[in-house]
């Protein structure tokens, strides 16, 4: 697996008491992503350089159903667009991941740090958006355009800080990067772009990745 891939950012989890505006706003966010039970779409996961050039990349083709305390998600990724042959079953259950990898590259020691790849934490537990505000000296929101929001948020303990990219017409997030030691030469980034299909357009791409990938779908049990 590639060491660029082991980097997870771990956060400090709690509620706000007091609502000023832009605390509404991310709660508007946060509850449009928690009535999102099922999600399909492309993904393009990228380390960046203190440049923000990408130095690795991961793309994934991926369906993600969750509910408040379970999910399960069927990921086709590799290193390039048009070749992903490895293939991620996952289920959250009873607050822990069961895995089912097909790969000739990597193995099941790397499922965890794929999954976040794949996903990206906020993604996949919308809570995580709300600790990171919490763990935020600033939030700040700058509209881009008639249909993209920036948010960034500057975290309290650590030199680091957080930008998501919100799509109002879809309500959902268009990107996230994790900016790690903003202020330093040696700063680095994780970056996620996603692209959402709908589910006919998911199951019409999936023949072809399967054919990548022919043991791909096996069934836990």
């Amino acid at each position: 697996m590639n060491k660029s891939f082991i980097f997870i950012f771990f956060l400090i989890a709690g509620v706000s008491c007091s609502q000023p505006e832009s605390e509404a706003d991310i709660d508007a966010i946060y509850q449009s992503l928690a009535e999102q039970k099922h999600l399909f779409y492309n993904v393009e996961y990228s380390i960046c350089n203190s440049s923000g050039a990408a130095i690795d990349n991961l793309y994934g083709m991926v369906a993600l159903n969750r509910n408040s305390d379970s999910g399960i998600s069927s990921a086709y990724f590799g290193l390039d667009r048009n070749q992903q042959p490895h293939y991620l079953h996952s289920m959250f259950l009873n607050h822990q991941w069961i895995y089912n990898l097909q790969s000739p590259r990597y193995g099941l020691e790397d499922a965890d740090l794929i999954t976040d790849s794949l996903h990206s934490p906020v993604l996949l537990n919308p809570d995580v958006l709300l600790q990171i505000e919490q763990d935020s000296v600033k939030v700040s929101k700058q509209k881009i355009d008639d249909k993209f929001i920036k948010w960034t948020f500057e975290l309290r303990n650590k030199p680091d800080q957080l930008i998501l990219v919100w799509n109002e017409d879809q309500e959902r997030i268009s990107e996230i990067e994790y900016q790690y030691a903003v202020k330093s030469p040696n700063t680095y980034s994780r970056k996620w772009a996603f692209d959402y299909m709908a589910k006919s357009d998911f199951t019409i791409l999936e023949k072809g990745f399967k054919q990548q990938n022919q043991s791909a779908h096996q069934p836990f049990l």
